[in-house]
């Protein structure tokens, strides 16, 4: 292959408007999966439809755009955003992620990670200066697994030099990283937060909104970072993938809204590797 052909379509205001009416329609009529028994009642209380042996509920209209009016901001437009936006003063830097397995290119072999590769991580991310926060960059298997995201975040707490996070994944991991970020703010601002993620098709499970609550009752917040998957829990269109994706950050700014937290609006549209049904990340369908 000599060169790689590709073209970028923008969408029009009255695509983006389209897509997002049918966001609207989609959640008043098909309605999300929620089924923690706190998020439905006070939907209830504002006027969401309710079917409680299924734990889904249809939002309407109205509640969602109130949420969408407390996000508060403005939308920059044409030459509004190359005047005002700033990528970090100029410089633009990178946070790494968290990966279950990790792979050994002396060994040759992908594995598990350990305490060390964590440790080694957060010293190759200390040392970096295009590197802004950190994280363990792979979850330590050689702990119990039920601790292995509060160990990750206790050796960032012991080691970090940057600001650094973790993906919580259990509300007894959330409590106790709650508190090991109060004993460490006594020293250094330090900032927590839930990325509250999909668990199927228009679906957040109990235990992922449990946490999301834990952090909000706390004083501190939680975020969505949806990745619809076209093909798997989206249509295969990306104009349905993109309905899904507004829908999935809809869904977590209502739930936001309720509990009186800053929402957002996040994530990136992915496709389904069709030969293995796994995520593509890096495709030219990424949206």
């Amino acid at each position: 292959m000599k060169q790689i052909r590709s073209r970028v379509d923008i969408l029009s205001e009255a695509e983006i408007q389209a897509i997002h009416d049918a966001t609207l329609e989609v959640l008043s009529t098909t309605g999300c999966r929620l089924p923690h028994r706190r998020v439905l009642e006070r939907l209830a209380a504002r006027g969401a439809e309710i079917d409680e042996a299924r734990g889904v509920a249809r939002l309407p209209v109205r509640l969602v755009e109130e949420a969408m009016s407390a996000l508060g901001g403005r939308r920059l437009v044409g030459e509004d955003r190359f005047r005002e936006t700033r990528l970090r003063d100029g410089r633009v830097t990178i946070g790494p992620g968290n990966q279950a397995l990790i792979v050994d290119y002396p060994a040759r072999e992908r594995r598990q990670g350990t305490t060390d590769d964590v440790l080694k991580g957060l010293a190759l991310c200390n040392a970096l200066p295009y590197v802004h926060s950190a994280m363990p960059l792979v979850t330590p298997a050689d702990v119990p697994q039920v601790m292995g995201d509060l160990y990750g975040y206790y050796l960032c707490a012991l080691y970090s030099q940057k600001p650094f996070g973790v993906y919580v994944l259990s509300p007894e991991s959330a409590r106790c990283i709650m508190r090991i970020a109060e004993i460490v703010s006594t020293e250094r601002p330090v900032r927590i937060g839930y990325l509250l993620e999909p668990n199927g098709a228009l679906s957040y499970d109990e235990a992922s909104l449990e946490m999301a609550l834990l952090f909000a009752e706390a004083g501190h917040s939680f975020h969505v970072g949806p990745m619809a998957m076209a093909g798997l829990d989206a249509p295969v269109t990306l104009a349905g993938t993109l309905v899904m994706q507004n829908a999935y950050n809809l869904i977590g700014n209502v739930v936001a809204y309720l509990w009186d937290v800053p929402g957002s609006w996040s994530g990136s549209a992915h496709t389904m590797d069709l030969r293995s049904s796994l995520c593509s990340f890096g495709s030219p369908n990424q949206v």
